[in-house]
């Protein structure tokens, strides 16, 4: 019976869009099926009928619809695209008739099916026409919170901002506080990149009131809404003025909150980045939970001053944001003084004052990137206390050799003592040069290290 009719109903999203070049192709059909009468139902003639016979025409089209929902046998190809291409014709003739007859085809099919095939419609090249059904279809309210698969959900949504954003922002407004106010918090979003520009407050406070609702409703925020805010704010919404305002705006939800490592790794990096929140501070002595802290030691991160302020209010820190503001000083130190005479001094002590498997990427590649004097700021890295010497020389020779290896040889010649494991990575730097390689690789002191590093240069000149 009708089940092959809805099978196909709920599929035509995605198998009619191999027939949309054909569709406007077909001619009316010889026989008198009900697909042609869906056809020829709507003919040139309809703009000059009369009201009567227009009513006549519709009703002859509605019932078309009904016997081939209602065909006992699988429609074909060619029948669907005919009946899509009626359908189209039916609601840009007279919205009013094809929504009392979705009504009734509604009656008969799951709510999820008459999406898709709303969804289906919306695709075809027929103009806007199909946007607009998606937007009356949202207003109507043929959609029923639990009813519809999120997918569709926001494929309706997207087709209705991309043709009328301002309509389609005013029906998200309304949904606060409703039944589809998980869907509407799933997909505001990420429909920044949908709307113009002044419309992105209405939509940051859409969210904004969704999640201070869902809080005040004693529901937490599901994994999926959390992580689909942090990632707009982390992807589409990196360079968006409101972007910041979400993020914020899932603070007080955090205490119950769904969150997966990765999301929660995105959104402390977020908020690392963003400007420091006006009432950080005072939010972070009144936290009582883990989370909120560590969010609100985050969002001042980037300033030196609050950072410090942070430290001194005795709020336990985790190790990692520990770590994360050490290196944010020494950063900062070390663009700030890199060339002043006490610069090694003024290292040693930031230094120790971090663990020893602290990362050195980034600070090596400032120290780099700020030294006007590579020669001066190396003599005074190779003052640097015990392990930090070695280490930081190390990586500051490997950096520089792979940028210009013959200024950084030149460099640690003039040193009275280097590293040994500087000397070894300045030699896999000029391997090449076996002789030059070989002279250097004499120089390490570590016997073990020395004859390893000499084996590699004799094996690199035998290949």
């Amino acid at each position: 019976m009708m089940g092959s009719v809805l099978k196909y109903l709920g599929g035509w999203a995605l198998g009619l869009l191999a027939t949309v070049g054909v569709m406007r192709l077909i001619g009316p059909t010889t026989g008198e099926g009900p697909e042609a009468i869906v056809v020829r139902a709507l003919g040139n003639e309809y703009a000059s009928a009369t009201d009567e016979e227009k009513k006549g025409k519709r009703a002859g089209l509605v019932a078309a619809y009904d016997e081939l929902a209602l065909k006992g046998t699988p429609v074909t190809d060619e029948e669907l695209s005919r009946f899509f291409a009626s359908v189209r014709e039916l609601y840009a003739a007279d919205p009013e008739a094809f929504w009392m007859a979705f009504d009734k085809w509604t009656a008969r099919l799951s709510l999820k099916r008459a999406m898709g095939f709303l969804v289906g419609f919306s695709g075809y090249p027929d103009g806007n026409v199909g946007a607009v059904v998606a937007m009356d279809f949202l207003e109507r309210g043929y959609v029923k919170a639990g009813s519809e698969d999120p997918g569709t959900m926001n494929a309706l949504i997207e087709q209705a901002a991309n043709e009328d954003p301002e309509r389609c922002v005013r029906w998200l407004e309304k949904q606060n506080g409703g039944d589809l106010d998980h869907y509407v918090l799933m997909m505001a979003p990420r429909l920044f990149n949908s709307v113009p520009a002044h419309l992105h407050d209405r939509l940051t406070k859409v969210v904004e009131e969704s999640i201070a609702l869902t809080i005040a409703g004693g529901e937490r925020l599901d994994r999926a809404t959390v992580r689909g805010i942090i990632s707009a704010r982390s992807g589409q919404l990196r360079s968006n003025p409101f972007a910041d305002r979400l993020l914020e705006a899932l603070i007080p939800a955090l205490p119950t909150a769904e969150l997966d490592d990765r999301s929660w790794r995105w959104m402390l990096e977020d908020f690392g980045r963003m400007e420091p929140l006006d009432d950080a501070l005072q939010r972070l002595v009144s936290a009582e939970n883990q989370s909120t802290r560590e969010v609100l030691f985050a969002s001042v991160a980037s300033d030196p001053e609050l950072r410090h302020q942070a430290m001194q209010l005795g709020i336990p820190i985790t190790e990692a944001q520990r770590r994360d503001y050490a290196e944010r000083d020494l950063l900062e130190m070390i663009s700030e003084q890199i060339d002043s005479d006490n610069f090694g001094n003024e290292l040693a002590g930031q230094l120790s004052q971090m663990a020893d498997d602290m990362p050195m990427k980034g600070t090596i590649t400032s120290i780099l990137n700020n030294s006007d004097d590579l020669n001066a700021t190396l003599a005074q890295l190779n003052q640097l206390p015990g392990e930090w010497r070695s280490r930081i020389m190390t990586d500051v020779v490997g950096l520089w050799a792979s940028r210009d290896v013959v200024t950084a040889s030149q460099a640690l010649s003039q040193l009275e003592s280097v590293p040994d494991k500087a000397i070894a990575k300045l030699v896999s730097e000029i391997a090449g040069d076996q002789e030059a390689a070989s002279l250097w690789a004499n120089q390490i002191q570590d016997s073990v290290l020395r004859d390893q590093t000499l084996q590699s240069v004799s094996e690199g000149g035998r290949r």
